[in-house]
């Protein structure tokens, strides 16, 4: 699961994360601060969503 830009406190979307760790989803979190999803992630990116999702879908694709 790809979570970006959110404080991770508005329900109930905030438990989606939480939901979808526990089915044993990966959960990648993409925001300017850590989260209450910070502590399940598997991979946490801090910076601007604008500037890393571009990055990431670059690397998706297999280009640099």
């Amino acid at each position: 699961m790809l979570v970006v830009g959110t404080s991770a406190l508005v329900q109930p979307a905030a438990n989606l994360p939480f939901s979808a760790k526990a089915n044993g989803a990966t959960i990648i979190e993409i925001n300017l601060e850590p989260t209450p999803v910070s502590s399940i992630a598997d991979v946490s990116l801090f910076g601007k969503a604008g500037e890393i999702m571009p990055i990431l879908w670059n690397k998706i694709k297999g280009e640099d």
